[in-house]
């Protein structure tokens, strides 16, 4: 999976919400805090932050969130 094509593999329900979030201006900001890794600070019923790291290609090599269960 990469930046080009994750969506294929990401449950239509959650690709509609952060969707909705990023439209909305939900998330706050986005900053690169490593080589090839990015930190976003999203609101959603409680901020939270999602991290990815990505390889020189572009493929997501992994991403986390501290939300809760219930948002995503």
């Amino acid at each position: 999976m990469n930046l080009h094509d994750f969506e294929d593999h990401i449950d239509d329900i959650i690709l509609a919400r952060g969707s909705d979030y990023y439209d909305n201006g939900r998330i706050s900001s986005v900053q690169k805090t490593g080589e090839n890794t990015y930190r976003a600070e999203v609101a959603g019923t409680d901020d939270y932050i999602v991290t990815v790291k990505l390889d020189d290609d572009d493929g997501i090599l992994s991403s986390d969130c501290n939300c809760l269960a219930s948002e995503i």
